[in-house]
């Protein structure tokens, strides 16, 4: 997950780095542990926690990650607290005048703590929880004298025994389980490992067919436990998944919170908002009804679950994800906060109920040590931009917006004649399939149009991911092969990713993750999946892409263009890479031989052959015992491999970065009639362009160095027109233009089906950061075909 971060964000980080604070208590940070808690206070806030008869808490934590885990571990200690607090009144002659004590099970019944049995103590709420050791240590007469209750209470307590020991003493022979998604975070199976559970004792929950937690299949999995009397320690719901974009619908888990209850089944609910908390800015909690910025997307299931959230037990938020904030900056916020006071080594009962701010923050947390720095940044971040509507609720709404703008390019990526599908894997709405046509020409067209159509704002709220991440999977049309289908995925990852440390990012266009989604999501679900991209049913996992949007700004007409033109080029060149046959390769060179026998190739496109319908632009060296004279430096060459494969292969190592280059054995000869061949070996050094050739595309592609340029004319097909190749030097750099711009390559537009030497052509081009350009060029001579005429139309 690569994204900027806030201005006012880099600031306090930096601040807060000068003094090297360390918020593990307040004498080693008494400036931003004071920042901490109020960034905990704000994000309370902003996630709907109110201070009603319980205060929430929050603090930082290093990511998502150690937020769950802990959030796992407070679950777990709740839970058995009150079989430690019955234990230690029935074993303790000093606390029988507790025996009396009323606890309330979770069908509502008030029963003493001597008659409740263990099933009745594992599923007592959490806030009669928090209170019970207040309540019972006055009862018991230790009011004033709460360090000797704690140390009577400690010799059963889970902390102080450890688990197994625990169980056994309770006569317990299971483990609580934690219920979650198989969306859920890997931090999870982490929690339950860590925490001596095991991750046997995480049960995955079936999703459905637009990637939330299928409620029917929680049901049963909660029938199940309550009839083999299995504690559920908490039940996870993710808000705003890292792969589909999903959010789980939390009013539907806390309606059945409520149904088992009355059976007698009670548990925390978590929510993983790691992604997705800071959608709650797109809230207008000022308002009676919720209101919302004029370009928030937000579905009607996203809004219901975030006007629910204050109702979780426990919240992990992470400001450096939604929130722009440099790592690491995690959260965890509580609903009640004496529910921290469960993480000390003994559950001890004055961190329990006191909220003061004097308690070292490490002893009441996952970690220790952590940097000040990330406080300050967060803090000044949430202070200069605004937890609002009109603050981060903005950006948001923008980064949403660009999600559905993506969602709708998925769904209108391809073209006629392309040799692929493509498929988001959220499908859209029953009601809204006849709009799909509707798309690319009410949705793929300026922002500023879109915003006065309302039926486009009204589609982009209802269609595409409840979150701002995206989930598609690709297919060669017509392939039933899975086995194909993830050959075709991953070349196209390796080229849209890094896949060693090594690499540069220079010729990455744009980021995707990758993942797959095996039969744990369901059989029905992963056969839904599958169908979308035209892949028959079965148990093989289905390999996707994950495109999250957190870019404010590229949400364009002009961006949405240049990611599907992008997309189509690589995924169509991944499919020739596949099926193209191996063949025999020409490349004409360009610039001159340096003394170092490093050059520039255009490869030499033919239309009427399968396997050389490319456009490629390469910079290779070549090793020869052939001796380069001065003047033969300056001639055009052919170089042909001597070895048949498929071109993109040729180009593979360079092109994803994954390993040394290969060194290709090529014949080489003058371009002209009757010259001599030797033989050498062409290194790939430089990708420019491969690109295979569509129905119709673009056609200039101009490149060079810093003391000259190229212009690259690839062949095209119109119906029965076909364009010739060409290529041409330019007499001068254009002015203006960006030597770094000039060695990467880039497409020119130019209103003109060929170019002649001599004359000179306006050339319109996307610069540097995305900015629309303009300038003149004037062609010296042209290099391929060794004409000065130019290039004429020619019928096929």
């Amino acid at each position: 997950m690569l994204w900027d971060t806030t201005m006012p964000a880099v600031v306090g980080y930096i601040a807060g780095l000068m003094y090297n604070q360390n918020n593990v208590a307040t004498e080693a940070s008494p400036e931003t542990s004071i920042m901490e808690q109020t960034v905990g206070d704000q994000l309370c806030d902003m996630l709907g926690f109110v201070n009603e008869g319980v205060k929430p808490w929050g603090h930082i934590t290093s990511g998502g990650s150690v937020a769950n885990i802990e959030a796992v571990w407070v679950a777990r200690n709740i839970k058995y607290f009150p079989l430690a607090v019955k234990q230690a009144v029935m074993e303790e002659p000093d606390l029988k005048s507790a025996l009396a004590y009323k606890v309330t099970t979770a069908q509502g019944r008030k029963v003493s703590i001597k008659e409740a049995k263990t099933w009745d103590m594992l599923n007592i709420s959490v806030d009669d929880t928090v209170r019970m050791s207040i309540e019972v240590a006055k009862m018991a007469g230790f009011e004033e004298n709460l360090a000797d209750f704690n140390d009577l209470l400690s010799k059963y307590s889970l902390q102080s025994l450890g688990l197994f020991k625990f169980l056994t003493s309770n006569s317990l022979s299971e483990t609580g389980v934690i219920i979650a998604p198989a969306s859920l975070h890997y931090s999870l199976p982490k929690a339950a490992t860590v925490l001596g559970l095991g991750d046997s004792a995480v049960r995955e929950v079936e999703l459905d067919k637009n990637g939330r937690m299928d409620m029917s299949k929680l049901k049963n999995i909660l029938d199940e436990c309550l009839d083999s009397r299995i504690a559920v320690l908490s039940v996870v719901a993710v808000i705003g998944t890292t792969e589909e974009g999903a959010v789980d619908p939390l009013y539907d888990i806390l309606k059945l919170r409520e149904d088992f209850q009355t059976k007698g089944l009670n548990f925390c609910i978590h929510g993983d908002a790691a992604w997705g908390g800071y959608l709650a800015t797109m809230i207008d909690r000022t308002l009676i009804a919720p209101g919302y910025v004029i370009q928030t997307p937000l579905n009607d299931h996203t809004e219901e679950c975030f006007e629910k959230l204050h109702l979780c037990d426990t919240i992990t938020v992470d400001p450096h994800k939604n929130g722009l904030i440099p790592y690491p900056a995690g959260a965890l916020c509580y609903r009640n906060g004496m529910m921290r006071g469960f993480l000390t080594p003994t559950a001890a009962i004055d961190y329990i109920h006191s909220l003061s701010s004097s308690y070292p923050a490490g002893m009441v947390s996952l970690e220790g040590s952590k940097p000040g720095a990330a406080a300050v940044a967060t803090l000044l971040s949430h202070n200069v931009i605004g937890l609002n509507t009109k603050g981060y609720g903005m950006i948001m709404a923008q980064c949403m917006t660009g999600a559905k703008m993506f969602y709708s390019l998925l769904l209108t990526l391809t073209e006629d004649g392309d040799p692929f599908v493509c498929q988001p894997l959220r499908p859209v709405p029953r009601a809204r399939v006849p709009d799909i046509p509707k798309i690319k020409t009410k949705i793929m067209k300026p922002f500023e149009e879109i915003e006065l159509d309302k039926w486009a704002l009204e589609f982009l709220r209802e269609v595409g991911p409840d979150a701002n991440v995206n989930a598609f999977a690709i297919n060669m049309k017509g392939n039933k092969d899975i086995g194909l289908a993830k050959q075709l995925t991953e070349w196209v990852f390796k080229r849209l990713s890094h896949v060693s440390a090594w690499s540069g990012f220079d010729r990455v266009p744009l980021y995707l993750s990758k993942s797959e989604r095996t039969k744990a999501i369901g059989e029905d679900t992963l056969n839904k999946y599958k169908a979308r991209v035209g892949l028959p049913p079965g148990p093989e996992p289905l390999p996707f892409f994950i495109a999250s949007s957190l870019n404010p700004w590229e949400v364009s007409f002009s961006d949405m263009c240049w990611m599907k033109d992008t997309l189509r080029d690589i995924i169509t060149t991944g499919v020739r890479k596949i099926k193209d046959p191996p063949l025999l390769h020409t490349f004409v060179s360009i610039s001159g031989i340096s003394e170092a026998n490093i050059l520039f190739c255009d490869y030499i496109t033919d239309m009427d052959e399968q396997g050389r319908h490319h456009h490629a632009i390469i910079k290779i060296r070549i090793e020869t015992s052939q001796q380069f004279t001065e003047q033969s430096r300056g001639e055009i060459h052919l170089l042909k491999t001597q070895k048949q494969s498929t071109l993109p292969t040729i180009v593979h190592r360079i092109i994803h970065r994954d390993g040394e280059t290969q060194k290709i054995p090529v014949d080489i000869q003058l371009a002209t009639p009757s010259s001599a061949t030797f033989s050498g070996l062409m290194e790939v050094l430089d990708v420019i362009r491969l690109r295979s050739i569509l129905n119709v595309g673009d056609r200039f592609w101009l490149y060079g160095e810093e003391d000259s340029a190229f212009l690259s004319c690839q062949m095209t097909r119109n119906g029965d027109r076909v364009t010739a190749q060409q290529v041409a030097r330019l007499q001068e750099i254009p002015t203006g233009l960006e030597k770094s711009l000039l060695s990467y390559g880039f497409k020119v537009e130019i209103d003109a089906d060929f170019v002649q030497p001599g004359k000179t052509y306006t050339i319109n081009y996307r610069g540097v950061g995305g900015k629309q350009m303009s300038s003149t060029i004037r062609l010296s001579n042209t290099i391929w075909p060794a004409s000065n005429d130019g290039c004429e139309i020619q019928s096929s």
